[in-house]
This record gives C-alpha cells, structure tokens and sequence, in this order.
C-alpha cells in the first residue's frame, strides 16, 4: 500500500499509482451512474482502475466478486496489478480466483477481469503450499525472467 509505483502511458507519460478513494458512482459511456443502480455494494477508483465489489453467495460461502477495468480502458493484463487490487481491497490473506469459465457460462462484454475473493480463513484446494517470490535483483531461476519490485511500468 505505501510502495509507489508508475504505469507508462502512451507517448511517454506516466500516472503514479494512487490509493484507492470509494467511489458512490461510475462513469459509463460518459454519464455518471448511481452505485445502487449497478447491482454493486462498493466502487473504489485510483489513477488506473475502477473496481466494482459485490457479496456474492456461493455454494462454498459468501465471497466478494471484484470487477476490474482499466480507467483507460486498454485490455491490458497484469497479474502484479490484480494481486495488489485483491490486497488493497480485501486484504492480503484472502484468496481469490481468476475464473475461465466453460463457455455456456462465458460474460465477456468489455476489457473487465472479476475476481472472486474469500474469506481469509478459506484456502483454496489447489495451488501452491508455500510463498516464493523472487525480485529482479535476487537469484532467479535461471532463463527466468522478472521485473523489480515497485517497477510496474507497461
């Protein structure tokens, strides 16, 4: 949360990650919506994204679904991002999962990504036991390549 960060934008420019304000309408197609007409319960803006949050109950427990986009609206990808949206807005312990459904169930209108986030005390029954993360400047594996800490830039 206090580490600062820079996201290149076209022609050179770049927008410092800002903390995340609540927000009680979003922008859409150029008109401001009222947060209780879109189905969610919280809106939260920085210097890149917009995240919509809604209480979802599922057969596993209640989780919050987290609808992501960029404020530019690019389809662009970073998993760095979305790890550190999950833990400004939820918390660093919860997990969340990034679901690509069967296509029957498919929602792809826009360049949005949703994660679905529990508990802190719920842990998913896959994925890995124990934390490893490397930074640029340690002893990767080698071939592998990372990008420093800090250094978000697209």
């Amino acid at each position: 949360m206090g580490r600062k960060s820079k996201i290149k934008r076209e022609r050179n420019t770049t927008v410092e990650w800002t903390p995340f304000i609540e927000a009680t309408s979003i922008r859409q197609q150029g008109v401001e919506v009222p947060l209780e007409k879109t189905g969610f319960q919280a809106c939260f803006v920085n210097s890149l994204y917009t995240v919509l949050v809604r209480t979802v109950n599922t057969r596993i427990g209640l989780c919050a679904h987290l609808s992501i986009r960029r404020n530019d609206r690019r389809a662009i990808h970073d998993w760095r991002h979305l790890q550190r949206i999950k833990n400004e807005i939820v918390g660093p312990e919860c997990e969340a999962a990034e679901l690509y459904p069967a296509e029957s169930r498919l929602v792809d209108g826009a360049n949005q990504f949703h994660l679905w986030c529990f508990e802190p005390s719920y842990r998913f029954p896959f994925g890995f036991e124990r934390r490893d993360v490397l930074d640029a400047n340690e002893n990767p594996v080698p071939g592998a390549v990372q990008r420093a800490f800090g250094d978000e830039n697209l």
